[in-house]
């Protein structure tokens, strides 16, 4: 703390507002890159084939159960090779919305 005090004292109104400003960006930054998204409010891709029930369930539009139910298939089907396996485990309509967060190993 009394660092800070001693740089903060030797720093104008204006660096000390450059400071904040850059330590707060950085801070958002970090709590933005930590919670999974891109910084183009991308999601990052889940893949079906190593996700947990935890990971599934953070796609926006999948909830707890609908990733048991991937989990599921998974489990009875074995490796996903293709994510419009899935479409007909958790409907169209929602496949549709969610597909864009999801991905197989060795697909975009």
């Amino acid at each position: 703390m009394r660092l800070l005090n001693l740089i903060s004292d030797n720093l104008t109104s204006f660096e000390k507002k450059a400071l904040t400003f850059l330590l707060v960006s950085f801070l958002v930054g970090s709590i933005i890159e930590l919670s999974g998204t891109r910084h183009h409010g991308e999601q990052r891709r889940v893949d079906l084939n190593s996700a947990s029930l935890e990971e599934l369930s953070a796609v926006p539009g999948v909830g707890e159960k609908t990733a048991q139910k991937i989990l599921r298939f998974r489990e009875k089907q074995g490796r996903i090779s293709n994510l419009d396996e899935i479409e007909d485990v958790v409907g169209k309509k929602k496949f549709k919305k969610i597909r864009r967060y999801l991905t197989v190993e060795g697909q975009n």
